[in-house]
Parts: structure tokens; C-alpha cells; sequence
């Protein structure tokens, strides 16, 4: 009999299929183990994975929202199109970003349960402090060790994908992106332009994706989610 996977919604929000729902449900289980004793902390750690299913939530509709704009458009985008497009585009990178930040967020949260003589849940600053990108690892390695979890941090900090983002975003949030490219065409049925084409600026490389590449990011954060999860769910407390 093949095996069911397990639905999954959110105040009527039904998480979409590629989202790791059995992830999700193994590891919310460990945070409901590690946080038994702290009523705070449980609420901590379900903000933390509540807002990874939101954000990829989001993600997923910009994606299908974007696509959907680009398949209708018959001519070259006019300017309506593009500030939209960019606009969806700096909210795109925020949520992709967020899904992972939200998830470093609740394994923090796990940690200062694990082992609260090395990571303190009461300390609100360290709480915010250890919990950021740049710290987490260290505070990950200092409550839990050498773990496996550090790994599934690094993968991610060393993909093309979460520099990018990040690169977008922060260039974004100061800034319009660079103009799209205008590629001439000599055929007298020339090809759709691409869905994303933006040239590079001193801070971010060009954006450059058809549909199907565009699409390509939807999996990429599904399955660096799911392996946090799984690393996560490993987690135990120190003796």
C-alpha cells in the first residue's frame, strides 16, 4: 500500500507539495519534546517553523503570480510590467531568505533547550544575536558541537542561490535593480524575451532566467529546509 503523505495547513493555508511536510511534522514533534518544560520557549520555536511554511507559502505564489503575468504578456514589457515585476521580485528574495532565517531561528531556540548552560533562552540579546546567519553556527557548535547541523548551514551559505538572494535583496532594498537587457533579434519571429533579465550592478551579478530556471528555485529551498528539519529532529539534550 503506498505510503500517504501527511496534509498540512495553516489557519486554512494549505502548504504547497513541495514544501518537506514530513519534515516539518518529525521536527515540530522534537520541539515539542526539547520544550516541554518551557511553555516560552515552545511558542519561540513554533513562530520559527510557523513562518518558514508562511514564507515559503509566499514564495511559491509570487512564483506562480510571476509566471502567470509573463505567459500573458504578448508584447515587450511596458513600464507597469516591469516596476511590478520588480516589486515581486525584491518580495521573492525576502521570503526565500526568510524561510531559511526563520528555520536557523527555531533550531537557536532548540539549542538553548538542548543545552541551556551554553546558550541561555532568557538572554533576549543573545537570543537575537546567535540566532543571525552570520552566528549561528557557532552558537549551533557551542551548545551542540560538531554536528551535522553546521554542514546543512554550510551547504546553504556556500550555494549560488542564498548569495544571490541576498545580494538582490540587500541591492534592492536601497535600490531599483539594474535596467533588463534589450537583446536585438534580426528573425521575423523572435522568441519571447526571457521571464528575468537583468545586467549586473557593483553589487549583484546579472539576473538571468527562463521559466523553467526560474522555477528551479522552488525545490532548491524545499530541499535545504528539509535538511535543517532533519538535523533538527536529531537534536537531544545534554546529559
Amino acid at each position: 500500500m503506498a505510503k500517504t503523505e501527511p496534509k498540512m495547513e495553516f489557519w486554512g493555508l494549505e502548504v504547497p507539495t513541495e514544501y518537506p511536510i514530513t519534515e516539518h511534522v518529525t521536527y515540530s514533534e522534537k520541539g515539542k519534546e526539547l520544550t516541554a518544560e518551557n511553555r516560552e520557549a515552545w511558542i519561540e520555536f513554533s513562530r520559527g517553523i510557523k513562518a518558514t511554511a508562511y514564507r515559503f507559502i509566499a514564495f511559491k505564489e509570487l512564483i506562480l503570480q510571476m509566471e502567470t503575468k509573463w505567459a500573458a504578456l504578448e508584447l515587450y514589457p511596458d513600464h507597469r510590467y516591469l516596476f511590478e515585476q520588480e516589486r515581486d521580485l525584491l518580495s521573492l528574495f525576502v521570503f526565500g531568505v526568510s524561510a531559511i532565517e526563520s528555520t536557523y531561528y527555531s533550531l537557536y531556540v532548540l539549542a538553548t533547550q538542548a543545552n541551556p548552560t551554553a546558550l541561555e533562552f532568557g538572554d533576549i540579546k543573545g537570543r537575537k544575536w546567535g540566532s543571525d546567519p552570520r552566528q549561528i553556527k557557532k552558537q549551533i557548535k557551542s551548545a551542540l558541537g560538531n554536528v551535522s547541523i553546521i554542514a546543512a548551514i554550510r551547504s546553504i551559505e556556500r550555494s549560488a542561490n542564498w548569495r544571490d538572494w541576498n545580494q538582490y535583496r540587500n541591492q534592492m532594498f536601497h535600490s531599483v535593480a539594474s535596467p533588463r537587457t534589450h537583446r536585438l533579434n534580426v528573425s521575423s519571429n523572435p522568441p519571447k524575451p526571457n521571464i528575468l533579465d537583468y545586467g549586473p550592478t557593483w553589487c549583484t551579478p546579472a539576473l538571468l532566467k527562463n521559466s523553467w530556471q526560474f522555477q528551479e528555485y522552488l525545490p532548491w529551498l524545499s530541499s535545504k529546509i528539509a535538511r535543517l528539519m532533519a538535523e533538527g529532529s536529531k537534536i537531544e539534550k545534554n546529559a
